[in-house]
């Protein structure tokens, strides 16, 4: 778990996790209280440090999580897609 935990905070250390935050201050607040998103495009989870999974699946989830903050790398570019 304490691999796992480097792994999140490295993540949420990148621009894009704080460029996604100043965008979508809710993001985190939808993910703690388990709400559906309320976005306009599909947005994807942190992966959970407890979940029970073996660490090839957590991986694999933690990858496509940090892609999707690589999105968020050009703010400018992501304004960009949501004004079309």
């Amino acid at each position: 778990i304490e691999w796992r935990r480097s792994q999140i905070e490295y993540g949420k250390n990148c621009i894009g996790y704080k460029n996604l935050i100043n965008l979508y201050p809710d993001y985190e607040l939808n993910k703690k209280k388990g709400k559906g998103w309320k976005f306009d495009f599909a947005m994807i989870e942190m992966p959970k440090l407890e979940e029970k999974v073996g660490k090839k699946r957590w991986v694999g989830r933690y990858k496509k999580w940090r892609q999707f903050l690589h999105e968020f790398d050009n703010l400018e570019s992501v304004i960009a897609k949501m004004r079309k």
